[in-house]
């Protein structure tokens, strides 16, 4: 697919998408607006007194250890999450919420207000309980629907990436609203969203039921992202989703050139999955590279305030020759007595014995050459 043809198809698919969140609406008012539709129950005079007088018992912003009685205050936490004015009393309602059982309808009208919240801390602990409810949750629980809205709309990264994080506790992939959420987070403007989107994808792949769809927008990031986490993390989703589809083998084959070790690694990897034997001949330059794979992306805001950074592993040892080695060793497996055995390398022998891996490597690959399928003819590297 040309470039300008990714584009206007992924314009076309965020479009769809807006359309189809448009109906959220109706349950879930953009951040800081009311919601509409039932409210919780308040749970008594006595209990509304008590509850909201916890503000003055916050101790940065968190309640005693003892404030919480789950028998006693389980119908009054999600009334105070939804009608609370002071976002420190509302998460603070919102952790004790996690061990108490509360009534399912009761939770799903808290989250739904909060989840609405202009206040980003509130937003990210009911993020962190919608996790929890997504985790049992049905079909249609309206839940999915606000946690899938936040993912895709919301104006935070912090906000966001939570909101990845709730979703993925969710059977996502057999959830057409949900599945279409996670595809558009591909298009995500922050990297770390969409990074993150193709990892949890990569293990869900099975599952994945549009995988035309996922398999157009991976390919685009795998060949032009500027990022080499997502384009490395998009080849390893790719090898997994689509191996077999046309030209996919082919720009995976051709990452084992790009200009950064990560996403070098990453192919190496992805190359290994996909179990074409003529990819062998790509992974034999990378045993002399001894480039350190790690990519660490810029930080961001959680929700707590606290700062994330998502760093990308590209091998146990976290360097390009390891990959490939490893990948050379899980490729050729098939082979059964014949395959490579990458040697046991031991931290205080860390470079010799990469040395003589390397060595058993290349005598390897003479030794076997004529048996091995043809180097196919791929692309240079994608930067």
């Amino acid at each position: 697919m040309s470039s300008e043809r990714h584009q206007q198809h992924v314009s076309s698919r965020v479009l769809r998408g807006s359309v189809a969140f448009a109906s959220v609406a109706v349950v879930l008012g953009c951040a800081g607006m009311p919601l509409t539709g039932p409210s919780v129950p308040s749970p008594g005079p006595e209990l509304e007194v008590e509850v909201t007088g916890w503000s003055d018992r916050l101790v940065d912003g968190a309640l005693p250890d003892d404030a919480v009685d789950c028998e006693r205050h389980a119908v009054a936490l999600p009334w105070l999450v939804a009608t609370t004015d002071d976002p420190a009393l509302g998460r603070a309602a919102l952790e004790g919420m996690l061990p108490c059982e509360v009534a399912v309808e009761h939770r799903q009208l808290a989250l739904l207000a909060a989840l609405s919240h202009p206040d980003r801390a509130f937003v990210g602990s009911a993020l962190e309980l919608a996790g929890e409810h997504l985790a049992e949750a049905a079909a249609g629980d309206p839940v999915v629907e606000a946690v899938a809205e936040t993912l895709v709309n919301h104006d935070d990264l912090g906000v966001r990436y939570e909101a990845l994080e709730a979703l993925d506790r969710y059977t996502w992939t057999a959830d057409p609203l949900a599945a279409r959420a996670m595809l558009e987070a591909l298009t995500d403007d922050a990297p770390p969203v969409v990074s993150e989107t193709l990892q949890r994808a990569r293990f869900r792949a099975a599952g994945i039921q549009d995988v035309e769809a996922w398999v157009a927008t991976a390919r685009f990031a795998m060949r032009a992202h500027l990022d080499p986490g997502i384009r490395g993390r998009a080849a390893l989703l790719l090898a997994r989703l689509a191996p077999d589809h046309g030209g996919v083998g082919r720009e995976v084959l051709g990452l084992l050139g790009d200009e950064h070790p990560y996403a070098r690694s990453a192919a190496a990897e992805a190359v290994a999955e996909m179990g074409d034997l003529a990819a062998v001949h790509g992974l034999l330059p990378l045993v002399d590279d001894e480039a350190a794979n790690g990519w660490l992306m810029l930080p961001w805001d959680a929700t707590s305030g606290r700062k994330r950074r998502q760093l990308h592993v590209g091998s146990h040892l976290e360097r390009v020759d390891d990959a490939a080695l490893r990948a050379l060793a899980s490729l050729t497996e098939p082979m059964g007595d014949e395959a490579f055995t990458y040697r046991e390398i031991h931290l205080k022998y860390l470079e010799l014995d990469l040395i003589s891996a390397r060595r058993d490597a290349k005598a390897w690959y003479e030794a076997h050459l004529d048996a091995l399928p043809p180097a196919p003819d791929v692309p240079a590297g994608t930067r």
